[in-house]
């Protein structure tokens, strides 16, 4: 497979740019092997969906890069790359509120992260504009009921635990939902525990209120009342109770 790549031989290979993106140096490479044998990380697969230069990753962002690893037990993981122009001098903030999204059982595991790199449990799903794209079927309506059902709890549990995910009112490559129909929230690089929360808000903006998303949803789950959603929300974002956040689902046609 052209697309496997070995750490023992990233420095002969033209992917050693992606470890080192976008500005490559020797130094800064032989460090970040050493990191990559730290996470026990054996070969990067470069079989994404995003092309950068003659290489396959999962994704590529202002901070960082992703793309798939494989470790010495021949396990998958999501493997994110911070860039050697990032804005943050390493992956502590990130690792910290990826741990405190974990208390509230959201999110994708945590399997190891150092200086530049952060290794998480390998998802395979599709990003959520993507899925309601390809719902198809007399269930779909059931089908996406669920995972909004699903998507509204994770954001719920979030508030709960006091953690502001940051780019939920922009969700469309921070959802992926899998071959089980199970969203997953990931990217936690802009996330807070000092500002006031405002997932479930920020979510039912980008579900239900504007955009394309937002169209192609309601065009399978039927016309809501934004005007009753809106006001639920105002009440919900003053009080974050239980009450308020049940009116919210009611007004949705959803159900706990």
């Amino acid at each position: 497979m052209n697309n496997l790549i070995s750490i023992e031989k990233l420095k002969d290979s033209e992917a050693k740019n992606l470890v080192c993106f976008p500005k490559y140096s020797e130094e800064e490479l032989d460090r970040r092997i050493e990191e990559l044998k730290m996470l026990n990380v054996k070969c990067l697969v470069l079989d994404g969906r995003k092309k950068l230069g003659k290489f396959f990753v999962l994704g590529k962002g202002h901070e960082s890069l992703v793309v798939k690893a494989l470790n010495n037990k021949g396990k998958f993981h999501a493997l994110k790359i911070r860039r050697t122009d990032s804005g943050k001098p390493d992956t502590t903030h990130e690792v910290k509120m990826i741990k405190k999204a974990e208390e509230a059982k959201v999110g994708v595991k945590l399997a190891g992260s150092t200086k530049n790199f952060i290794l998480l449990e390998m998802v395979e799903g599709k990003p959520f504009p993507e899925w309601v794209e390809k719902l198809k079927g007399k269930n779909r309506k059931k089908r996406l009921k669920k995972v909004l059902l699903e998507i509204l709890n994770q954001c719920r549990a979030l508030d709960l635990v006091g953690l502001d995910h940051g780019e939920l009112s922009r969700a469309s490559k921070h959802i992926l939902v899998d071959k089980n129909d199970k969203p997953y929230l990931i990217d936690f690089g802009k996330a807070s525990v000092e500002r006031k929360v405002s997932n479930v808000t920020s979510i039912c903006q980008y579900l239900f209120i504007g955009g394309d998303v937002a169209e192609k949803i309601l065009k399978i789950l039927g016309k809501i009342s934004r005007k009753k959603l809106i006001k639920v929300l105002q009440i919900y974002k003053k009080k974050l109770d239980k009450e308020s956040f049940l009116k919210v689902l009611s007004v949705l046609s959803l159900k706990c």
